[in-house]
């Protein structure tokens, strides 16, 4: 089912691979008192929140605290950690041109039923995303996937002036099935 979609299972299991490995922030064990976010946000006068982002990059901190917070953490021995989710989230985002366009054309219907299956094969979680492409390019999408605990995504029906696909490549596994001729590296299907 899948090969018919042009995905080939290495694809998915390449995408599966990337998504299971997350950075998170543990403390580097310590006989003195155990660093943790909080002591850093303490020691910073800075929100644990806050912390958390600037450990891993996220767009909404500014340099100059992403620095302070990474000096502080190198002096304390705090290192990033990867860890594996519980449950691998794949989700399946299809672009649409606006909100009263069905989602469910045959082709999307196809790489839903084919992903479920591998999905169930291999004990993994799948979710669905649906927008608008004035919406997806936004800006927010990646974190409102990362607020769904959505560890790589499939995206089906993306355009050339899918702004989203870009951002999305520097922030989770992706892989596009779309036949996508735009620039940009992807998974695109290879069998």
């Amino acid at each position: 089912m899948l090969h018919e979609l042009e995905f080939c299972s290495g694809d998915l299991d390449e995408l599966i691979r990337l998504s299971a490995t997350v950075s998170m922030a543990v403390p580097k064990k310590n006989n003195k008192k155990r660093n943790s976010i909080y002591t850093l946000a303490e020691d910073l006068n800075l929100n644990p929140g806050t912390v958390s982002r600037a450990l891993r990059n996220r767009p909404e901190v500014s340099e100059e605290t992403r620095m302070q917070v990474q000096k502080r953490a190198d002096e304390l021995g705090f290192k990033l950690q990867r860890f594996r989710p519980r449950t691998i989230n794949v989700c399946v985002l299809v672009q649409t041109v606006s909100t009263q366009e069905s989602i469910f054309s045959s082709y999307v219907n196809a790489v839903m039923d084919g992903l479920w299956r591998y999905c169930m094969q291999n004990d993994l979680e799948l979710s669905l995303y649906s927008a608008p492409i004035d919406k997806l390019n936004a800006g927010f999408l990646v974190r409102q996937l990362a607020n769904r605990g959505v560890n790589g995504v499939v995206v089906v029906n993306a355009s050339d002036d899918s702004r989203y696909f870009r951002l999305l490549q520097g922030s989770l596994p992706l892989l596009r099935g779309d036949g996508w001729s735009g620039g940009g590296e992807a998974l695109d299907a290879a069998c």
